[in-house]
């Protein structure tokens, strides 16, 4: 799903099985460097998202039961358990728990897909804090049956502001990474949640739907507010299933949908 580097090597979790691999880049040799204890060797999906912090690698949960933190130096695992939530955005097995992780200096964010939380951790002092304020007005704005998970793919970060799609909702999540303050934006768009979100110039925002008039997309400006549509095909019946994050150059964007077979 998802996997970090350095000079020398290359990080992964195993998509269809329990393990970290590591990639030699100049021997261009694979291994399974670590299992994660207490899980399943055969179980899918149990990290999703990683992030390297120094010598130290972080794993978000999807299907795994803790945060995982990948010491390269002592080539050893610590987890941080996760407080019980009573709630969340359609909490079962096909969901994940959390999907990206943003980065800011020594400060991590798990982004929780059906978990109602961002888990910030120093990797200093490695304190954890749970930021919840957002959740309330999310839930209150989710329509019946949304199963789209709290937050979409990507985000876009300016200076101390990281801006953060809403999966569940027409909106974007701004963190403020001084304060840990939110402010959830909400977006006149005609779409069922934003399944993508990223920028060039941190002033213009571009915006892909999520399971519902994919076909279409949106550039908002976060200053004046302004927002502009463009259709992604002509054709009416041609939707997407879903989008992950655009890729944004100087002078153009670049959209890749989420492709799915069905018997």
């Amino acid at each position: 799903m998802n996997m970090v580097e350095d000079d020398k090597k290359i990080w992964m979790v195993l998509l269809n099985r329990n393990g970290i691999c590591e990639i030699d880049k100049e021997k261009r040799r694979a291994r399974i460097c670590k299992i994660f204890e207490e899980e399943s060797l055969a179980e899918e999906c149990l990290y999703c998202h990683v992030q390297k912090v120094e010598d130290r690698l972080i794993f978000s949960p999807a299907r795994a039961k803790k945060i995982a933190v990948y010491d390269l130096i002592q080539d050893s695992i610590t987890y941080i358990p996760l407080k019980k939530m009573n709630r969340g955005c359609k909490q079962n097995q096909e969901n994940p728990k959390f999907w990206n992780i943003i980065r800011h200096g020594t400060n991590v964010y798990l982004l929780g897909y059906s978990y109602p939380a961002i888990v910030k951790i120093n990797m200093d002092s490695m304190e954890t804090t749970y930021i919840t304020d957002w959740v309330d007005e999310i839930d209150k704005n989710i329509k019946s049956g949304n199963n789209n998970g709290y937050f979409g793919d990507g985000y876009v970060m300016i200076d101390n502001l990281v801006f953060i799609p809403v999966g569940c909702v027409n909106a974007v999540l701004e963190l403020n990474l001084d304060t840990d303050d939110v402010k959830l934006r909400i977006l006149d768009i005609s779409v069922n949640g934003i399944g993508g979100l990223s920028s060039a110039d941190g002033k213009n925002l571009w915006i892909v739907g999520k399971c519902s008039k994919t076909d279409r997309a949106y550039c908002w400006n976060r200053q004046t507010e302004n927002i502009t549509e463009y259709f992604l095909s002509d054709e009416e019946e041609n939707k997407f299933d879903s989008f992950y994050a655009p890729v944004c150059t100087a002078s153009n964007v670049f959209y890749t949908y989420v492709s799915f077979s069905y018997s």
